[in-house]
């Protein structure tokens, strides 16, 4: 509901595609934590669960 109260979508990198149920959630849930938060201040906002997945968050 988060996402699209901020019209937001999770995509994969390459494709600009859903990135389905594994990477969407999945794996997005098993890197979680401190260090994980940290990365929301890159410059590209990219964190480590988006990495791993190969997404990136977009505005629609």
């Amino acid at each position: 509901m988060g996402k699209k109260a901020l019209r937001i979508r999770i995509v994969k990198m390459d494709t600009g595609e859903n990135g389905g149920f594994v990477p969407n959630v999945l794996l997005r849930l098993i890197v979680n934590g401190l260090v994980e938060i940290l990365f929301i201040f890159r410059g590209d906002r990219c964190c480590i669960h988006d990495m791993i997945a190969g997404t990136q968050v977009i505005e629609v």
